[in-house]
């Protein structure tokens, strides 16, 4: 599990590639992971939403949007692919921007 220095790092390394764009789809592999929502239905809410910054909150990654918040806990892997349309499937996992 990641500890508080690699979320921050992470964090760090999104906030150039992020901020100001837009989500155009999110890809769920584990739908318990989404506390009240739907895979399809959370990709619905977000599509569109343009990212204005990235914050830490303990050990959640904080996305924030023009509309909303999206909170993400990077699990036991530490990991969070993001990826540009036109981009390999297999590295295409949780937001396209």
């Amino acid at each position: 599990m990641p500890e508080l220095p690699e979320v921050e790092s992470v964090i760090r390394g999104l906030r150039g590639e992020l901020i100001g764009r837009r989500l155009l789809n999110l890809d769920c592999f584990w739908e318990r992971t989404l506390s009240d929502e739907t895979a399809s239905g959370f990709a619905a809410a977000i599509r569109g939403r343009e990212i204005r910054s990235l914050a830490r909150r303990a050990k959640y990654i904080v996305i924030h949007t023009d509309t909303a918040a999206i909170v993400i806990h990077l699990r036991m892997t530490g990991r969070l692919y993001i990826s540009k349309p036109g981009a390999q499937q297999e590295a295409d996992r949780w937001l396209r921007v």
